[in-house]
């Protein structure tokens, strides 16, 4: 049905990720509405829920798409919630793992590289995951997602995971050179035995829908343009052009430049990187040399203002789900190419409007 909007519940449950870690994985979903629960809180404690989200309450019966999302370098599975809860009420079950090892709790540096390999491997785990039953998960978890539509999305390092599984090769840049005869080996040596010769290959075959969130280290090499067309996925970018870290004429133009998928680039004017969290509430966490760019996000007087951004950023997200995932074809017109005009978001795109 067009529209309709649902209350959303929120549950977590365990994935066993790459190199056999536990992690913990948050799932939402579209909720039985009039139902009395535990209201959600995100990030311990920090974040309420923008939409009133409850815990552990049951399910709307009925089959949803699955989202899979990845969080950012040092991120966590619950931190872009705006989004999250947006695409539950929208119709959605969204299934989002903590990179253990990679994120704001366990950040280990000597584990980076390896990241590169087992990211993709985590979010594939998760997928895996939702669509499997359990000991102990409620009856309703099951039956609830169509495996056969699924999306993918993520923010920053999340963005170079949501690229790698719908279907880009990872390779390792010419300039990096890896250590395997050290004393102490890099972990991806013992990761690339087990994944044979490079380049490697991540894709799933039911991820219809692409939606990267200023994605990071494609310029690094890590996602090289030679690799660019094999993604067959249809893909939305969106990113912002006061984005310091991840720049879009270094990251996101070249990738779009050398896809040949159908896609659209979606451009915050003014948005940073942070854009595509809910940073604002996590600045207590945020490292020393990044402050500056999350308090210019944060401040009283910015414009654009961080909520209206996020429901843009939502809206957007949400079409592109619709129209691969739901087969709305009355969202291919939100991907039309537009200049910025008066507002403060512009859109390209190539194969989308037809």
């Amino acid at each position: 049905e067009e529209g309709q909007v649902y209350a959303v519940g929120a549950i977590t449950i365990k994935t066993i990720g790459a190199n056999g870690r536990e992690l913990p994985t948050e799932v939402w979903y579209p909720a039985k509405p009039g139902q009395q629960g535990t209201p959600a809180k995100y990030a311990a404690g920090l974040i309420p829920s923008p939409f009133g989200a409850l815990r552990n309450v049951e399910a709307v019966a009925g089959k949803f798409p699955l989202i899979a999302f990845s969080h950012g370098n040092s991120g966590v599975r619950d931190q872009s919630v705006f989004l999250m809860e947006a695409f539950a009420r929208r119709g959605y079950v969204v299934v989002s793992p903590d990179h253990v090892g990679n994120t704001a709790i366990d950040f280990d540096q000597k584990l980076f590289g390896v990241m590169f390999l087992w990211r993709p491997q985590d979010l594939v785990a998760a997928i895996a995951r939702v669509l499997t039953k359990e000991k102990g998960d409620p009856a309703w978890l099951h039956g609830l997602i169509d495996g056969k539509n699924i999306g993918v999305s993520g923010h920053s390092f999340g963005g170079f995971t949501t690229l790698a599984i719908a279907g880009i090769p990872v390779d390792i840049p010419s300039n990096v050179t890896i250590d395997c005869g050290a004393t102490e080996p890099d972990p991806m040596c013992a990761e690339m035995k087990i994944l044979g010769p490079k380049p490697w290959q991540f894709a799933q075959g039911e991820i219809k829908v692409a939606i990267p969130l200023a994605h990071a280290f494609y310029a690094a090499g890590s996602l090289l343009h030679s690799h660019a067309p094999k993604l067959k996925v249809p893909t939305v970018m969106l990113v912002g052009t006061d984005d310091t870290l991840t720049p879009p004429a270094v990251e996101a133009e070249p990738l779009y430049q050398a896809m040949t998928a159908e896609r659209a680039m979606i451009t915050i004017h003014g948005g940073s990187h942070f854009s595509f969290a809910n940073m604002c509430e996590f600045k207590a966490f945020a490292p020393a040399n990044l402050k500056a760019e999350i308090d210019k996000l944060c401040g009283p007087n910015v414009k654009p203002p961080l909520n209206e951004v996020h429901a843009k950023i939502a809206e957007y997200a949400v079409a592109a789900a619709d129209l691969y995932l739901k087969g709305d074809e009355s969202k291919r017109a939100m991907f039309a190419p537009k200049a910025k005009g008066s507002g403060y978001i512009s859109v390209k795109s190539e194969g989308i409007t037809k």
